[in-house]
């Protein structure tokens, strides 16, 4: 469900962006991989005004039947660049969009949307500003704008391990100093070419 709601965000903002809806387009819609925390990528990656999807975590609720309710946070991380000034790059200016109209922009395409899955529609939660050296030095701003919705896990592990053989046997290949040679393109397990072969059959009646 995480990433069903990851991918329905930014279908979302692509699909504003994409129709002209905003007035503006966003040149980077992704999900978050650490793109402000790398000044390589901060140079070379990134095409502003960008916004970045990214899933906080999630905490139990509670059970209903079967299934345990969550309450799950996701941010949305906006950015813009302005070669003006530091004002400009959160106001807007000279034609480009700043992070506070990103920021409403963002809040009105997202809140109360439960984009068809069974979910709890978004509520709207804090815009934190996101700064950094690297950040301040090539004039951007970033803010992380939150949404909070619940949904279910529907499925208990026992019910998906119900249908698994008994572990009965024990079988492994090692790889005696870790030099390469056991298991070429992961394909397990490899006793012709194991420096030694573990096989246990488990005593189900110990």
């Amino acid at each position: 469900m995480i990433g069903a709601i990851e991918n329905a965000i930014i279908a979302r903002l692509k699909a504003a962006s994409d129709s002209n809806v905003l007035g503006y387009t966003l040149r980077t819609i992704e999900s978050y991989g650490g793109q402000f925390a790398d000044e390589e990528r901060l140079n070379k990656l990134i095409r502003y005004p960008a916004a970045y999807v990214v899933f906080l975590g999630d905490r139990p609720l509670g059970e209903t039947g079967y299934s345990d309710q969550l309450g799950a946070t996701f941010a949305v991380i906006v950015a813009a660049q302005n070669v003006r000034n530091e004002a400009s790059t959160r106001h807007g200016d000279g034609g480009e969009v700043g992070t506070y109209q990103l920021i409403k922009d963002v809040r009105g395409l997202l809140k109360r949307q439960d984009f068809g899955l069974d979910i709890g529609g978004f509520a709207l939660g804090p815009a934190r500003s996101l700064f950094s050296g690297t950040v301040e030095t090539r004039r951007v701003s970033v803010f992380a704008v939150e949404f909070s919705t619940t949904y279910s896990d529907v499925e208990d592990i026992d019910a998906v391990a119900s249908g698994l053989d008994d572990f009965k046997t024990f079988h492994v290949n090692w790889d005696v100093p870790p030099i390469g040679n056991v298991a070429a393109d992961n394909q397990l397990p490899d006793d012709a070419n194991s420096d030694a072969t573990d096989h246990q059959t488990l005593n189900s009646g110990a």
